[in-house]
């Protein structure tokens, strides 16, 4: 009984003092990406350029997938007027925007405030959580490096370049 007990107070401190990290950790990641930019990763595995001299359309067409460990490729460059798609395959709820979290409004024209308006479609803000196998798709038309996040799990985030 005495172990049963140790055991359990064991736990909920490893649970409590992981909870207490992870919101650090997010709680440092959303202030980072104030100025639209996130924390680069190391890694070529992690970035992706969407250009093909041969096709036009998969040069317009990017897709980044959620999955439980976050966005992959975290990083891409598009070129201006290409549209990214952001595929959930993860069986969390994910809800991509942009920086800075919980705002969203380093990307020009968007914020959260937006959502369930008439120009929520323009906005880079999925606007609500999306269950595994659902989509959500946006098209960059302003130039620059623009960080992103998941709205429901901030410490998953990543950058699109528009070129």
């Amino acid at each position: 009984m005495v172990i049963a007990l140790i055991i359990i107070v064991a736990a909920i401190g490893y649970f409590a003092l992981n909870d207490r990290q992870t919101a650090q950790n997010s709680e440092n990641n959303a202030t980072g990406q104030n100025t639209g930019s996130a924390p680069t990763p190391t890694g070529s595995e992690n970035s992706s350029t969407s250009t093909n001299p041969t096709d036009d359309n998969a040069a317009n067409e990017t897709t980044i997938v959620y999955s439980d460990s976050g966005f992959f490729p975290k990083e891409v460059t598009v070129k201006k007027g290409s549209m990214v798609t952001f595929k959930n395959e993860s069986l969390l709820k994910m809800w991509p925007a942009s920086a800075k979290h919980p705002t969203h409004e380093v990307y020009p024209g968007s914020g959260i405030t937006k959502c369930n308006t008439p120009v929520a479609s323009t906005i880079f803000d999925a606007c609500k959580g999306m269950s595994l196998g659902e989509n959500w798709s946006f098209t960059f038309n302003e130039v620059g490096s623009w960080a992103y996040h998941d709205h429901l799990k901030p410490t998953y985030f990543g950058k699109i370049t528009v070129e």
